[in-house]
């Protein structure tokens, strides 16, 4: 999944999109995007199918979505399901 991550990643670059994973620690996780969010305004903000859709990522999917919606209202949200259309799914928001 790693790899993919950084394939996916190096693809949105390559389309003039950047990001970071932040990491999968839910607490650790919330903090790095909060930080962000006060630091840079996003228009939208990718959560993977990697976070999304594994049971045991619950709680990280939750306070991500959490930290979103509070630190930026109008933030809107994007998703993936395998890292190989991470630039379909941003492409989504970027037309819209």
């Amino acid at each position: 999944m790693r790899r993919a991550t950084g394939v996916s990643w190096a693809a949105s670059a390559g389309s003039g999109v950047s990001g970071s994973c932040p990491g999968a620690k839910p607490d650790c996780a919330a903090a790095i995007v909060r930080e962000q969010l006060q630091k840079h305004a996003f228009g939208f903000a990718m959560i993977g199918g990697g976070v999304r859709m594994l049971p045991e990522n619950t709680l990280l999917f939750e306070r991500l979505v959490n930290v979103l919606t509070e630190e930026a209202p109008w933030i809107r949200l994007c998703f993936n399901t395998p890292p190989e259309d991470t630039i379909e799914s941003l492409r989504r928001w970027l037309q819209a």
